[in-house]
């Protein structure tokens, strides 16, 4: 499955920041909607934006990191409850179609 167009670009005239707590560089950035630190109960939502377009061709998959659970999508939107409140840890590698990460964000 290649990258769904909504995970490519981000929208013109924004930048990550602009969308919510952000991390990443001029390849990729991972967004929140909700800042750190997060409440107990509420659903947090993440968009990882590939950005660069030689990686674009290669990310197939996504592999989500939050404490010690791990999930794995094929869109760059991933979901999650934290059951307490405080900092959330979120990492998220960048899979080809062999699943070995291409990179990884914060």
């Amino acid at each position: 499955m290649s990258i769904r167009a909504t995970e490519r670009n981000l929208p013109p005239g924004l930048a990550a920041a602009d969308l919510g707590q952000a991390a990443g560089d001029a390849s990729a950035a991972l967004v929140s909607y909700h800042s750190s630190p997060c409440t107990a109960g509420r659903m947090q939502t993440f968009v990882v934006f590939v950005l660069d377009a030689a990686l674009q061709g290669t990310v197939e998959k996504y592999r989500w990191t939050v404490g010690s659970a791990s999930s794995a999508t094929t869109e760059g939107v991933f979901e999650h409850t934290p059951p307490a409140p405080g900092s959330l840890r979120v990492d998220v590698s960048l899979l080809d179609s062999a699943g070995e990460p291409e990179q990884r964000r914060r």
